[in-house]
């Protein structure tokens, strides 16, 4: 990533609420939307039309929280199908904090949940289920309490910045899983501001994808001889989007081993 480029950060933070077994994580995703803007206007990426952002940017939170509530930091890939809704919705996100998505249109009766992590050194473990909820923030919170068990909430306020918590082993999380979406993120910042979360770890995230030209190159120039001469057809010329992202490469023949 080139150096010069301004990062705008979103501070994530993670705490121990002792008194009850939780973990609660406070996502700042203001940050990381600005983050996401600056992104697609360097590389000339179009805004989703309006029914893809809103779903685009809950999906993108909620991504964001849960990449740091388990013990160790993995690599994330989610795929999305939503009962009812024309798009699906792809995000990643890394452990150095990076996050990126993408939406496209997906049959809706196709209804999915796929999600692939790696740690590091480790292999890709893949699971999937399918959601009852067209929400994206109860789709994503659904893979943990159906496929790791683990009982999770997730909530976002108005501008999206959201509040995650999990029951660790013997966790009591009811008063908080009961409460309405307000009530249970304000009750959590109430906690936060009197002191009654042990601080556990501090996660920066910024909106950028590990896409570049040398990379696409790669990929091309590690195909078959004559799948390249079909992609490449008789203009010497190739537009690719990367599916992470949305970001544009055109490549020329000339660049590419033969």
């Amino acid at each position: 990533m080139d150096p010069s480029i301004k990062l705008y950060l979103g501070k994530y933070r993670k705490y121990l609420y002792e008194a009850k077994d939780l973990i609660i994580i406070f996502g700042d995703f203001e940050t990381v939307q600005v983050s996401r803007e600056r992104y697609n206007e360097r590389h000339n990426i179009a805004p989703l039309h309006d029914e893809a952002e809103p779903p685009m940017r809950r999906v993108l939170s909620a991504c964001a929280l849960v990449a740091h509530s388990l013990a160790e930091r993995e690599s994330f890939g989610w795929t999305l199908t939503l009962p009812g809704s024309p798009m699906g919705f792809f995000c990643a996100v890394e452990p150095e904090g990076m996050i990126c998505g993408r939406a496209r249109p997906a049959p809706p009766e196709r209804a999915a949940v796929y999600v692939n992590r790696k740690q590091a050194q480790g292999p890709i473990t893949e699971s999937h289920y399918t959601p009852s909820s067209d929400d994206p923030v109860k789709a994503i919170q659904g893979y943990f309490e159906a496929s790791l068990q683990i009982p999770t909430r997730i909530e976002l306020d108005d501008a999206l910045n959201g509040v995650l918590i999990q029951a660790l082993p013997n966790g009591d999380p009811e008063a908080f899983f009961q409460a309405s979406p307000e009530d249970f993120i304000a009750q959590a910042r109430a906690l936060r501001d009197a002191g009654s979360l042990k601080p556990m770890a501090e996660f920066l995230v910024f909106y950028e994808c590990r896409c570049d030209e040398n990379m696409v190159l790669d990929l091309i120039t590690s195909l078959p001889k004559n799948r390249r001469k079909e992609l490449w057809g008789d203009d010497g010329q190739l537009e690719i989007e990367c599916p992470r992202c949305g970001r544009e490469y055109i490549l020329h023949k000339k660049d590419t081993l033969h």
